[in-house]
């Protein structure tokens, strides 16, 4: 049995191979070539327990994941957890991995994968809200994407942290893209091309002001649970295109809930991004269009992610003993 740490998963996956396993898991979830119960979630209090099993055809992926969000104030990870991969033929445990840092990829990949998918292509600006380790995920693999000038950062608790944030992410670019934080969520995505919402909040993060919540490509990542929201209702108002990563979000997050109860959009608005990949319904490309995409991650993508990178050490491995 293998086990992947973090350096053993950045040696056998870059970011963009695992955006690549989203495309893949987005071809199966077409094809329905997988088995997903739905996810059991044990919360207490604010704190979260979450199982996530996928069966695809040749692998059992099961995630065991906490999500603890006081844990950013005491400088370790809200979400931590374990990936254990099994034989779909003999049920035999092949590979386990971090969990923690794999989720963090594989979720920052989410990300990316619709910046691929529905950013037009000449884009500039990025803004990101929430400069936790989702938020810096995001950014990697939104820039892994296309080629902005700047990124803004907002955060809404003050501090040191923002200021590392921009040297970590600095450092992980290596490149001359401009970032800087900025005081309020209004300046930080008033000029933006893309906003990604990396935030557990239970209240908007974003600003209820209508004239800065249209002509761009939202992604929400955070929100993951019915009471949780990262964007105020009035956005809705403005948006042209609804996509999610999985039927499952529709009943999962607040970020969906609240709209549809309100009126505000109806279930054949929404449509997921694998759908829209195989079949493109609108142009990326049109001007003043508003674009959101809400991810809550599912299980086939730990599967996929998980498999490829197995799949990847064998080959490093039989290269080395031939």
């Amino acid at each position: 049995m293998l086990h992947f740490n973090q350096q053993q998963i950045d040696e056998f996956a870059s970011m963009k191979d695992v955006i690549d396993s989203i495309d893949t898991a987005y071809h199966l979830y077409n094809r329905k070539n997988f088995h997903m119960p739905t996810r059991t979630q044990v919360e207490n209090g604010d704190n979260t327990l979450v199982l996530m099993p996928c069966f695809t055809e040749n692998y059992i992926a099961t995630k065991l994941v906490t999500v603890y969000p006081e844990n950013s104030a005491k400088g370790l990870p809200t979400i931590q957890g374990n990936i254990i991969l099994n034989c779909n033929q003999t049920g035999e445990t092949i590979a386990t991995f971090d969990g923690t840092y794999l989720t963090g990829v594989r979720t920052g990949a989410i990300g990316g994968n619709a910046v691929r998918h529905l950013a037009k292509q000449k884009v500039k600006t990025l803004a990101v809200i929430g400069a936790g380790v989702q938020g810096f995920y995001q950014t990697l693999a939104a820039c892994e994407e296309k080629n902005f000038e700047q990124i803004h950062v907002y955060n809404r608790t003050k501090g040191k942290k923002v200021s590392q944030f921009i040297k970590n992410l600095k450092e992980a670019l290596h490149s001359d893209i401009k970032i800087s934080e900025k005081q309020t969520p209004e300046k930080t995505i008033q000029d933006a091309d893309v906003v990604i919402a990396a935030t557990n909040s239970n209240d908007p993060v974003l600003p209820n002001d209508p004239s800065l919540l249209k002509n761009k490509l939202f992604i929400g990542i955070g929100s993951f649970q019915p009471k949780m929201n990262e964007f105020p209702l009035s956005f809705f108002d403005n948006v042209d295109h609804v996509l999610v990563d999985s039927e499952d979000a529709i009943k999962e997050s607040g970020d969906l809930i609240k709209p549809l109860e309100e009126g505000k959009i109806v279930r054949d608005d929404i449509q997921t991004l694998a759908s829209f990949i195989k079949n493109p319904t609108f142009d990326v490309e049109s001007k003043d269009k508003t674009i959101f995409f809400k991810s809550t991650g599912m299980a086939l993508f730990d599967a996929v992610s998980a498999a490829d990178i197995y799949n990847a050490s064998l080959v490093t491995q039989k290269r080395r003993n031939a």
